[in-house]
């Protein structure tokens, strides 16, 4: 994840000053369920998520179901896409990539 989080951050650097000032104070204080905070993700995911605006019936029903229970993925993964906090922070398969054989890909009829 360290990998995803740097290049978040990258994303990140392309919003208004004002909306990644408000991601980094309430990141810093620990507020991420401030409505503030919650806008400025919300400035981030129409720009570097869905860039559909209204977003579609099936991603507003997704972002529903992960607020009615946000348990697995705030445990795992944090409160968004790029504020990874969770168990996974660290995760990753970036040092056994190189390792891996290559598979091929194989696509027909099913």
């Amino acid at each position: 994840m360290e990998l995803w989080s740097q290049e978040a951050k990258k994303l990140r650097a392309l919003l208004p000053a004002e909306v990644e000032a408000a991601l980094d104070r309430h990141e810093a204080a620990g507020t991420t369920k401030d409505p503030e905070y919650l806008a400025a993700t919300q400035v981030y995911y129409d720009e570097h998520v869905c860039r559909v605006v209204p977003n579609p019936p099936d991603v507003v029903r997704t972002f529903q179901l992960l607020e009615e229970d946000p348990t697995v993925y705030h445990a795992m993964n944090g409160p968004n896409e790029f504020y990874c906090i969770g168990s996974l922070r660290d995760w990753s398969v970036v040092d056994r990539v190189r390792t891996s054989p290559p598979r091929p890909c194989l696509f027909g009829p099913v």
